[in-house]
């Protein structure tokens, strides 16, 4: 999704990997954002995974752009471990300028603005919640367990099925034996 912030300027454009924007609604749906429209509004984090042909500009020219349009945090990752070091980069917008955000001591990186820290593993970003340490699940471990839960539930519906018929059966049994005790009693007394 491109975001323009220059109205009238259709160069004043990017597309950033991930951008957050806090403050505007999600509906309608938008193929492209543009800040005159927004309220002013511009990305509160951008995120942009560098490569052999983004990486200086990632460090340069979007830096310098991103700085100057107020953009509260920009990370950079690099997922093949070979353009940039460390791999994983944060910055935080402080009295106008980028201040690189500290390493934690597993490598990861706390979003302030996000609320999330960010670690790289192998080619991904994954997000640990900064209050347990856990990572949060990625859409694909999130459809998982989702899945697992679903096998689960059936399968209790089904043991509780089976143990259902079992109690019914036993209950038959014990009707049938009483009707039996109840006769053989009924037979045996005579007036």
């Amino acid at each position: 999704q491109f975001w323009y912030w220059e109205e009238g300027r259709p160069k004043s454009r990017c597309a950033p990997d991930i951008m957050v924007v806090f403050g505007v609604p999600k509906e309608p749906p938008r193929r492209s954002f543009f800040t005159w429209r927004e309220g002013g509004r511009v990305p509160s984090f951008i995120c942009e995974f560098s490569s052999e042909h983004t990486w200086e500009n990632d460090l340069e020219e979007k830096f310098q752009i991103f700085q100057r349009l107020g953009v509260e945090e920009y990370f950079l990752f690099d997922p093949e471990d070979l353009y940039l070091e460390p791999a994983l980069q944060g910055y935080r917008l402080q009295a106008g300028r980028y201040q690189p955000i500290p390493l934690e001591a597993d490598g990861s990186l706390e979003s302030k603005t996000i609320g999330v820290r960010l670690i790289g593993v192998g080619q991904y970003i994954r997000l640990i919640d900064p209050a347990s340490g856990s990572w949060l699940p990625t859409r694909l471990e999130r459809a998982r367990a989702a899945v697992k839960r679903e096998e689960e539930a059936v399968k209790r519906e089904k043991e509780a099925r089976q143990e259902a018929s079992e109690k019914e059966v036993e209950i038959a049994r014990l009707k049938a034996l009483l009707e039996e005790v109840s006769r053989s009693k009924n037979g045996s007394v005579k007036p």
